[in-house]
């Protein structure tokens, strides 16, 4: 299932982000840690935690670390 899914997302074309996905991201790449990117955001560790699957699922990236490395290049 997960070579399907991986599959799959190789020819979807890129999902855009939502200007909160692309906050968190930008935060995710100075560093920040869930906790610091609630507080500076104002908004909860399971609000953090959702817009982190959705950048997941959005990219492909398989971990925090997989997607730093697709938003920084």
């Amino acid at each position: 299932t997960n070579l399907l899914y991986s599959l799959h997302n190789l020819f979807d074309p890129p999902k855009p982000l939502t200007s909160r996905e692309q906050d968190v991201l930008d935060l995710l790449s100075r560093g920040l840690n869930n906790r610091q990117i609630a507080k500076e955001l104002d908004l909860t560790l399971p609000g953090v935690q959702k817009v982190m699957a959705r950048l997941l699922e959005k990219t492909g990236a398989r971990s925090r670390a997989h997607l730093w490395v697709l938003h920084t290049g």
